[in-house]
């Protein structure tokens, strides 16, 4: 324990003691001779340094409680208002003391109050955001970190990031970030089935984090990045057919022909531009749904009445292929629903089934309503299509391979149905066998989403 010197009110008060002690001597050697002297002279000496003492510890009382509020602040704690007794100097002192705890309390409530947000913002934003220290320990973790950390994010807090995150590419970026050449490093990586655009920064000054993670969730775009590229592949890939097909009949045409193939190559030409042009439309229509650019005008309408329309449309092809059509409906039914765009979903099904029912046989197009929805069906006795067939079937440019081997379709009908489905806040759904026919639906709330 150390002991603070002597004051100096306590050498005052020594000085008063040792001077009453000299007096008290003199008097004793006087009376009662030099043995009285000396113990009145020790005792004299000893009650000096006593009350000098004591008088020290009294004087001191207020300095040393103001030095425990200032260490008090300095260590985050927020004592009581300080004070000094009646000295003006150490009142002084007080006052000042008080005013920079005033201070302070403020500064660590506005401190505290943007770390609050901060942490709110950093907890609300979609992407992930990991901080580490320099031993490259998780320290921050927002609640998007799960999504790529091993567990919770909390239960990351204090771990190493490459056990949290298992993610050697990432581990790297923060090396490189924590290293004695510390910089900015990005790259694209893979989690699962999502991609991600991660940087890792340096952070300057001092303080716990020492680097951060970040990690923009980058599948969105990846994704319509991959189907732009498929999409360019399988137009090409529908187009070289037919323009193959007009190039070597138009030859052929050119070099001379007997009347006979002369119309069957015109025919040959005309069928295969239709194809084209059927293509082009289609992709027009699948584009604009897509893209939310052909909103559907939703207007009340009688379903029994578009399906019986759309079902006239295609009776002289039925008849054509010996086919039976039939329909099946209630005597109304009534949704609010783009009437074009449903009888161009309905037309679609039909043709399908058309196509791909040998005669004879027959198809039926039913409206019922089921689950809140109204479900337009179309049911065929045609080759049907297996269980692979029917995960994919829906697709753009999917054919399934009977389909392919006939050159049959686009490959873009039964999508065009189910964007069309989905703009009306409805489904699809596919029911078939192999060699026992299909029934290809879609369905209309009966309520506006």
């Amino acid at each position: 324990m150390r002991v603070a010197p002597p004051g100096p009110l306590a050498f005052a008060v020594a000085g008063v003691a040792l001077a009453a002690a000299l007096l008290v001597g003199i008097v004793a050697l006087a009376v009662a001779g030099a043995t009285a002297v000396v113990a009145a002279l020790v005792a004299a000496v000893l009650l000096s340094l006593a009350g000098g003492l004591i008088v020290q510890g009294w004087t001191r009382r207020p300095l040393r409680r103001l030095s425990g509020d200032i260490r008090r602040l300095g260590d985050g704690e927020q004592p009581g208002p300080a004070r000094a007794g009646a000295d003006q100097d150490l009142a002084a002192l007080a006052g000042a003391v008080n005013d920079l705890a005033t201070t302070l309390r403020g500064q660590i409530a506005v401190a505290r109050g943007e770390r609050e947000r901060l942490d709110q913002a950093l907890a609300a934003a979609a992407d992930v955001v990991i901080a580490v220290d320099g031993a490259a320990n998780v320290v921050y973790a927002n609640e998007a970190a799960g999504t790529v950390l091993a567990g919770e994010a909390r239960a990351a807090l204090g771990r190493p990031l490459l056990r949290a995150l298992r993610d050697h590419e990432v581990h790297a970026l923060i090396e490189q970030a924590l290293g004695p050449d510390a910089s900015t490093a990005a790259a694209l990586v893979r989690r699962d089935d999502r991609h991600y655009q991660a940087v890792a920064r340096p952070l300057r000054g001092d303080g716990q984090w020492e680097a951060v993670l970040i990690m923009h969730d980058v599948s969105a775009a990846q994704q319509a990045e991959q189907t732009r590229r498929e999409f360019v592949a399988n137009v090409s890939h529908e187009l070289r057919t037919p323009l193959a097909t007009i190039s070597a009949a138009t030859e052929t045409l050119e070099r001379g022909v007997d009347a006979t193939d002369s119309r069957r190559f015109h025919r040959m030409i005309h069928q295969e531009t239709d194809k084209m042009a059927q293509l082009v439309e289609e992709m027009l229509d699948l584009a604009r749904l897509e893209s939310g650019l052909a909103q559907p005008q939703r207007l009340p309408m009688d379903v029994c009445v578009v399906a019986r329309s759309a079902l006239d449309r295609v009776r002289p092809q039925a008849d054509r292929a010996g086919l039976t059509l039939a329909l099946r409906t209630p005597p109304s039914i009534t949704v609010e629903a783009d009437a074009d765009l449903v009888q161009r979903a309905l037309g679609n099904l039909l043709h399908n089934a058309l196509k791909f029912t040998p005669g004879p046989g027959s198809v039926t197009l039913e409206a019922r309503e089921e689950g809140g929805a109204v479900w337009l069906l179309v049911r065929d006795t045609g080759i049907g299509i297996s269980a692979d067939d029917r995960e994919r079937v829906f697709q753009r440019f999917y054919r399934a391979d009977w389909a392919r081997r006939r050159g049959e379709g686009t490959g873009l009908g039964l999508a065009l149905v189910r964007h069309i489905a989905e703009s009306h806040g409805g489904t699809v759904r596919v029911d078939s066998e192999p060699g026992k026919g299909s029934t290809f639906g879609f369905s209309l709330p009966r309520e506006t989403p």
